[in-house]
């Protein structure tokens, strides 16, 4: 071969290494953005393994997939890359053992290859070698600043404990509105049967039996007005009040015997009812007419106690014939204090009506708050299992990134070896090629002489 094809095939050659170094440096750079994402990504699992959570952030996990998929593939079309340089390097070798016969030729060959193979593979160990610095300043710089994260799981560890001490006040009152449905259904009369019928007649025995009471209270009170005052007024007087008691006494047994008529009219038609309801409904509905019945027993018990109650004052006025009066002013006085008693009964009442509504609207709050606690239980178990599963993946993750480190190194430490093997055979090469210059140029020199 001329000189001029040998000078444009090192030419060539050197065009083909500069491309290969510019491919090369485009896959180191390459790397560099993937050894990137790969410290952001260890950076977040950090993070999330600070917190104690993790945000669900599919995006980030194909990305993560993506680019774990391109490393692979750029690491098998780096090995595919060696395979063709040795290729290449197998051939060249070929073509200088058959040029072993020229050895002007020769001689610049190997000089130039010298130059050109030599030079960039110092420069690919010496990339490598900033490149690992780079790393490891990195990784210092990330276990140093593994501590920022401890400041948002103490934001969380704030909030948790905020919701925890909002389920305690909610449970808290909870429990103390239970406690006033107890009290207040305590204090309330038992309720009679679903029916308003039932409802109406318990209602209007109970306000005839609340009446007698207050009629028997009011003896009582006059009785004892009777003994106090008895040395201030006459007799005659003690007798025109002894009348109008009697008077008084006859008008109240009057309204007793109304009122066992209506009670004993009432137990008719609770009596027909019951047979009436015991033709069209089902044995678990007949509930109510029991109640009204059990409670239309009792109304007339006590009513018959009031009766007694009655006829002992009766009995105990009429042994007292010289039991002086009270006044008509007094008598008066008394009735105003009665009217009074009445009203605030009444204000009772309505404060009693008041409170039922208050309570209504109290266990619809209940309701609702138990509602709430029962989706905030859902939502939470649906976090945990969220939590688990990211921490699986993360996990998973780790796994990845390890496995790809270790293949990262192996391949590196490969490449490193296999270019110091390189430059040791063209070391070699250059020296077996120096050893047949000298002896070419010793057989030159004796031809010339």
């Amino acid at each position: 071969m001329s000189e001029e094809a040998l000078r444009a095939r090192i030419n060539d050659l050197e065009n083909e290494l500069k491309q290969k170094n510019t491919e090369i440096n485009s896959y180191l750079d390459r790397i560099e953005g993937l050894e990137s994402n790969v410290m952001k990504l260890e950076g977040l699992i950090q993070e999330a393994e600070a917190e104690g959570t993790f945000d669900p952030q599919k995006v980030q996990d194909t990305k993560l997939s993506i680019e774990l998929k391109e490393k692979e593939r750029e690491m098998r079309e780096l090995k595919n890359k060696m395979g063709f340089l040795r290729k290449e390097k197998i051939e060249l070798q070929k073509k200088l053992e058959q040029q072993q016969y020229q050895p002007k030729k020769e001689s610049t060959v190997i000089r130039i290859k010298e130059k050109t193979e030599t030079g960039p593979f110092d420069g690919l160990v010496k990339e490598l070698q900033t490149k690992i610095n780079k790393q490891q300043a990195l990784i210092k710089q990330l276990k140093d600043g593994g501590t920022v994260a401890e400041k948002p799981e103490s934001q969380l560890e704030k909030e948790l404990q905020l919701k925890n001490k909002t389920i305690e006040e909610l449970e808290s009152k909870i429990v103390r509105l239970e406690e006033k449905l107890e009290s207040i259904n305590s204090q309330n009369a038992p309720e009679g049967g679903s029916d308003q019928m039932s409802l109406s007649l318990t209602e209007e025995l109970q306000d005839k039996l609340n009446r007698t009471k207050r009629r028997v209270l009011h003896l009582q009170e006059r009785l004892s007005k009777y003994e106090e005052v008895k040395d201030t007024l006459g007799l005659t007087a003690a007798e025109e009040q002894m009348y109008t008691s009697q008077e008084e006494f006859q008008q109240l047994r009057r309204e007793l015997s109304a009122k066992t008529q209506k009670i004993q009219e009432l137990k008719e038609t609770i009596s027909c009812l019951e047979d009436g309801q015991s033709e069209k409904k089902s044995p678990e509905i007949l509930t109510g007419p029991e109640m009204i019945s059990e409670l239309t027993e009792e109304l007339q018990k006590k009513l018959n106690k009031a009766k007694i109650r009655i006829q002992q004052l009766e009995n105990e006025l009429e042994s007292k014939p010289g039991a002086k009066t009270v006044s008509s002013t007094q008598l008066d006085q008394m009735q105003e204090v009665i009217s009074e008693k009445d009203q605030t009964i009444e204000n009772l009442k309505t404060t009693l009506e008041s409170k039922d509504k208050m309570v209504k609207n109290k266990q619809e709050e209940l309701e609702t708050i138990k509602n709430e606690a029962m989706k905030c239980n859902s939502e939470i178990e649906k976090l945990k299992h969220t939590l688990d599963s990211k921490e699986d993946q993360i996990e998973s993750l780790k796994s990845q990134l390890a496995t790809v480190q270790q293949d990262s190194e192996q391949k590196t430490s490969q490449s490193e070896n296999a270019i110091s093997l390189r430059v040791r055979e063209l070391k070699n090469l250059v020296k077996e090629l120096k050893k047949e210059n000298a002896q070419q140029l010793v057989e030159i020199s004796e031809l010339r002489k």
